[in-house]
């Protein structure tokens, strides 16, 4: 390829596969909480000014538990994000490298369409995103920011992941403590935002108020909590209350819990639409996830942003991934354990009309003040312009 033909263009080249919502739900491979997030932010940084075109991969079990190999696809989410994703063999031992090498073929077909990017940004520092944004980097000299929402919990995948950070020119954290542990001279905080619009008040019915509800919304993995929380329920006397369960995946303590106890309901793996109607409908929310699980230091409970949008009482564990801006809305067990939780649960249960409105609206200025996607992407754009002076097709909007 003749690269002196090839001219710097004014958008951001994404790593990272996003989807929509039907895609999600057929998919066991696709992360729900990922996907919110990278649509939520790219959404407004399209909002702002900044293109932004995608190049990632269908996820999917390695053969032969999933297909053999996955098509490729080109789309637009919302009508003005495009989206390009990968053909690959997924096959052990082969889909790893033939991803990478199919990332860089389609890297290659994109620049011909849309020119170089000013900026690559990756979700995370998987091989085939690390690999072709350092090729960036070398061949065009083209900055990289990887955005860093995981990190691996075992060797030698430790290392690996850190020498690939190492190399890019900017990171962006979610998990608080691995922004602040992080030795990256250009770095930045960003654990999500929400959608202004998105913001709802609910007003509960006589009835539901009578029948009260606590609501789980998330991975049914020991990572999430979900384990303690069942604990935390059985210790709660209450014969109007229930336990409201949503997530992907398969628990067996989950499953036997609705089973033998009829006020534990289990609604399995629900669309964002059916999800807001129970939101809407739930007493509180509940965030157990444990401190001491190895792994939780380095992410941020992407629930929250769910949580918050409907300014309800949320009860959430202090994990080292959460910023000290949530100690003001977030109600928190004084540790991870099922009694300390159950404690919490009943105070929070017993207060009064008016309390309850009191917190709805000082986590109402707080989601206003800091948390809605529109000044998180203001933020991010700000960093960016000031370290690799990227250009905005609307400046105005960046506040």
């Amino acid at each position: 390829m003749n690269t002196k033909l090839i001219t710097m263009n004014s958008y951001v080249l994404w790593l990272g596969s996003i989807f929509d919502q039907k895609t999600v739900m057929s998919s066991k491979a696709i992360s729900p909480a990922a996907n919110n997030w990278q649509v939520g932010l790219i959404n407004q940084l399209s909002n702002k000014g900044i293109k932004v075109v995608t190049l990632g991969h269908t996820p999917e079990p390695i053969w032969p538990k999933g297909k053999l190999k996955m098509g490729h696809k080109q789309y637009k989410i919302n009508n003005k994000i495009d989206c390009y994703i990968t053909d690959y063999y997924n096959i052990p031992f082969i889909r790893k490298a033939n991803l990478i090498e199919k990332y860089k073929t389609l890297f290659n077909l994109l620049i011909c369409k849309y020119g170089l990017p000013e900026l690559v940004i990756s979700y995370n520092s998987y091989d085939h995103n690390s690999v072709t944004a350092i090729n960036m980097q070398t061949n065009f000299q083209i900055p990289w920011v990887c955005i860093v929402a995981d990190m691996p919990t075992k060797q030698p995948d430790i290392t690996k992941q850190n020498e690939y950070l190492s190399n890019s020119d900017g990171n962006i954290y979610l998990s608080w403590a691995m922004y602040q542990n992080s030795k990256s001279i250009n770095k930045f905080h960003l654990d999500g935002g929400i959608v202004d619009d998105h913001l709802e008040r609910s007003e509960l019915s006589n009835s539901q108020k009578h029948k009260k509800s606590i609501l789980y919304a998330g991975s049914l993995t020991r990572w999430g909590g979900i384990d303690e929380l069942l604990e935390a329920y059985k210790l709660i006397s209450d014969d109007n209350l229930e336990l409201w369960i949503c997530g992907p995946g398969e628990n067996d303590k989950v499953l036997n819990a609705a089973t033998s106890n009829k006020s534990i309901k289990y609604f399995g793996f629900v669309t964002k639409s059916e999800l807001t109607q129970i939101c809407k409908k739930a007493s509180l929310f509940v965030n157990p996830r444990p401190a001491y699980v190895i792994g939780n230091e380095s992410n941020f409970p992407s629930k929250l942003f769910e949580y918050l949008q409907h300014m309800k009482p949320i009860i959430s564990t202090k994990t080292p991934g959460l910023s000290p801006d949530y100690e003001t809305i977030l109600i928190t067990p004084e540790n991870d354990s099922a009694k300390a939780i159950a404690s919490k649960i009943t105070e929070v249960l017993d207060w009064d009309e008016d309390k309850t409105n009191q917190h709805i609206e000082k986590t109402l200025k707080f989601i206003n003040q800091n948390k809605t996607w529109d000044i998180q992407s203001g933020r991010l754009i700000k960093w960016l312009i000031a370290k690799f002076n990227i250009n905005s097709n609307n400046p105005d909007s960046v506040t």
